[in-house]
């Protein structure tokens, strides 16, 4: 199920869906930022692109501006500590994202599917 195209889509529109549900839940807090929720925010986004990475880049659509979206809305709010370099550079451009991850896969001889 997990290299199902159909399921990889909708584990990634889920996960973006709930990272936008914990924005909303994150701007209710307010105050200072909560690190344990920056920490899941962050394994989210990333399992987000990691069933992104099994989508040809035309599934791949809006999820640019959805990420954008979502980790400008944090940042917004005060939440600096939920990107990091990865989701730094798949806010830039998730198109060299995957082309980075696909040359750290090709040196350490991993099968890139």
């Amino acid at each position: 199920a997990t290299t199902n195209a159909n399921a990889c889509r909708n584990n990634m529109n889920d996960c973006m869906a709930v990272s936008r549900n914990l924005l909303s839940f994150a701007k209710i807090l307010k105050g200072s930022e909560h690190v344990w929720l920056s920490l899941r925010i962050r394994n989210i986004l990333k399992a987000s692109l990691q069933a992104a990475e099994r989508l040809t880049a035309k599934d791949r659509c809006g999820l640019q501006r959805d990420l954008r979206e979502v980790l400008d809305g944090y940042k917004e709010i005060g939440y600096n500590n939920v990107e990091d370099r990865t989701l730094s550079l798949a806010h830039w451009n998730l198109n060299l994202y995957f082309l980075c991850l696909k040359i750290f896969y090709r040196l350490r001889g991993i099968k890139f599917i």
